[in-house]
This record gives structure tokens, C-alpha cells and sequence, in this order.
């Protein structure tokens, strides 16, 4: 009986070991998403970014759009991409800002890996390879780096159709597992962030089990119900109202709370770091800011870290909480002050005040 309890005792120091995760500098964040690029418009955006207490953001990389509007081929993009890295994150780190390098379109050449969204893409080797070696090169580039990198994280958004129909990829969670050992391999004080999918989904955690390791933070994407947080985008219709029924459900903070229960059950179970990595509404919508507020609030509950898409996206400032305009118009302004943004504000005072604790 005494050797059963060892072994017990033992079980369970193992497995809070394995998964009970360790916590990043700032923790928890609230801050935005950034393009890779951004310094290229906008010099003094971070310091901005400081001036309202945000405390972390992650950096949008789209190597697929880099590579068009900068006319690169897939090396040249890399090396691009690397110098524009580091100098932001010289101006993070003067900043007491701490960020997450987000990579979504890897820099791939070829029709066979010009889609994630087709199975050809997950099939052939030669693009799951360009992964592992772009892995490879940036985590030797930034391992040197200090507390203004804390994560990496590859692919938010796993998808794949199949029959019309998303999916998560067969190979994900294989191919999520040699990122992780990549990752630990050659920058190992780095956090590493992975989204289970399809999508990022929420309810992609119902009866996911986290990776064996405490430098796993767990990510979800929060646009639910994108008849309202998307309208007018591809031919959606416009004047989506929240709260309101939207395709015979009614949503309001109690339907934002129970899609979200996998992933509470998931954060309660296994003791790990949450973050919402991306999440908004289009920004010509007209209304009181109630799905933003539910959201947040919803957010802070449970404690999870989140980061707002997408302040300094260009050309496109669809998303970027400081503009309005009208889509129908094709037309939308820069304001610097709009709700929305006062609102993110509100919320971003929260790490000015966790700081003086």
C-alpha cells in the first residue's frame, strides 16, 4: 500500500510538472497585434503603445503578403523580414513591452504551398520543411535577445478544407511538437504558442491534452459570431446588431460565455497560461461597444492574456480599432480617438495598475 501511494505521489508530481505552465514576463498581457512592418509608416507607434500601458503585443508576420508588396522572393523575405524584427524589438525593449513573433504565411514558393487551406499544402513534404527551417533560422537569429522577445508561435489559424468543411490537419499536432522541439532546441527561455484548430476556435480544446511541457501557452481566437464581428466582409450583410438572435441563436454575454467553456474547462483542468492572440469587430460598426465590453470582460474572468488584431495594418485599416469609415463607401479615415480605442485604453491601465502592486 505504501509503495501504491509512491507511486501515486510520484504520478502526480510528474504530471503537475508536465503541465501546469509556467508564467512570461507581464503576464497577464493586454495589448495588439502589429505587422511586421509597421516602423516603416509609423516610427513612433510603440512608444504610443507605451503611453497606453500596453505591455505586450504580438508582431503579425505574413511572409505570403510581405513577399508581393515588397517584390521578394522567400530568402530575400527572411533577411527582410529579420531586420525589420530587430529593430522593433530594440524599440519593445526600450518600452518595457514584451512581444510574441507571430509567423501566419510562412515564405513559401510553389503552387503546391501557396494554400493552407487545401490538402495539397499539409501533404507535401517540401512545405512542412520550409516551416522547420524558417523555425530554424528564426529562433537562432532572436535567442540572444532579452525580455522584449517571450514567444514564438507558427500558424494561428490551422486550417485545412476538406469537402467544405475546416478542419484541423492531420499532421498538426506532429508537426506543432518539432516546432516545440525546434523552439527548445536552440532559444529553450522562450515561451511557445500553439492553437489547437481548426481555426481558432474556442471549441477546438474539447478533449485536447496540452503538450509535455511548462512553456506552452495555449491560444484561441475570439470573432464569434463573425455574422457581427465580420459583416459586410465577403458579402456578409451589414447592420448585424449585438445583442440580438443572429441565425436562431440569441447572442449576448451568456452565449460569448458557454462557446467558451472548453477552453475554461481546459485553463481549470490542466493549470496553463491562456491567450486570446486575436480578436476585434470591423471597425465601421456602429454601436455601443457591448460585444467589445462582453468580450473583455469575459477575457478578465478568467484571466487570460489577449492581444487586439490589428493596430497598423496597411493598406487595409478595416480592423484598426483608431479608424472608422464606411465599407459600403470604400472609405475609412484615421481618428486616433475612437470608442473602440478608448475603450482598448480603459482596459490597457489595468497592467499600469498590476505594475504597482
Amino acid at each position: 500500500m505504501k509503495e501504491l501511494l509512491k507511486s501515486l505521489v510520484l504520478y502526480f508530481a510528474i504530471s503537475t510538472f508536465v503541465y501546469a505552465g509556467e508564467y512570461p514576463r507581464h503576464w497577464p498581457w493586454r495589448g495588439v497585434n502589429i505587422p511586421v512592418d509597421i516602423l516603416e509608416r509609423e516610427k513612433d507607434v510603440i512608444k504610443d503603445l507605451s503611453n497606453a500601458k500596453v505591455n505586450a503585443v504580438r508582431i503579425h508576420v505574413n511572409y505570403k503578403k510581405l513577399m508581393k508588396v515588397y517584390e521578394l522572393d522567400a530568402n530575400q523575405v527572411l533577411v527582410q523580414s529579420m531586420m525589420m524584427l530587430d529593430e522593433l524589438l530594440n524599440q519593445l525593449s526600450q518600452n518595457n513591452i514584451t512581444a510574441i513573433l507571430g509567423v501566419e504565411a510562412f515564405p513559401q514558393e510553389g503552387f503546391k504551398c501557396k494554400s493552407k487551406l487545401k490538402p495539397i499544402f499539409w501533404n507535401t513534404k517540401s512545405c512542412i520543411d520550409k516551416m522547420y527551417d524558417v523555425t530554424e533560422k528564426l529562433t537562432v537569429q532572436f535567442r540572444n535577445r532579452g525580455s522584449e522577445l517571450s514567444a514564438y508561435q507558427f500558424i494561428s489559424e490551422p486550417v485545412v478544407k476538406i469537402d467544405g468543411q475546416s478542419k484541423r490537419p492531420k499532421n498538426w499536432i506532429e508537426i506543432q511538437k518539432k516546432l516545440l522541439m525546434i523552439v527548445e532546441k536552440n532559444d529553450s527561455k522562450r515561451f511557445f504558442v500553439i492553437t489547437p484548430g481548426p481555426w481558432g476556435f474556442v471549441q477546438g480544446y474539447k478533449n485536447f491534452e496540452p503538450f509535455p511541457s511548462s512553456k506552452v501557452i495555449y491560444n484561441a481566437h475570439f470573432f464569434q459570431p463573425q455574422l457581427y464581428t465580420h459583416q459586410g466582409i465577403k458579402h456578409r450583410k451589414f447592420n448585424v446588431e449585438y445583442p440580438s438572435w443572429i441565425r436562431l441563436q440569441h447572442w449576448n454575454k451568456a452565449k460569448l460565455v458557454k462557446i467558451s467553456t472548453d477552453l475554461r474547462n481546459f485553463q481549470k483542468r490542466y493549470d496553463v497560461p491562456i491567450l486570446i492572440g486575436s480578436f476585434s469587430k470591423m471597425n465601421w460598426i456602429i454601436d455601443n461597444d457591448q460585444w467589445l465590453k462582453d468580450a473583455l470582460n469575459i477575457f478578465e474572468n478568467n484571466q487570460w492574456s489577449w492581444s487586439y488584431f490589428i493596430v497598423g495594418e496597411d493598406p487595409w485599416h478595416g480592423w484598426d480599432p483608431r479608424y472608422i469609415g464606411s465599407y459600403k463607401e470604400n472609405k475609412i479615415s484615421y481618428h486616433g480617438e475612437t470608442k473602440t480605442w478608448k475603450l482598448l485604453k480603459e482596459y490597457f491601465l489595468k497592467n499600469h495598475e498590476l505594475g504597482k502592486k
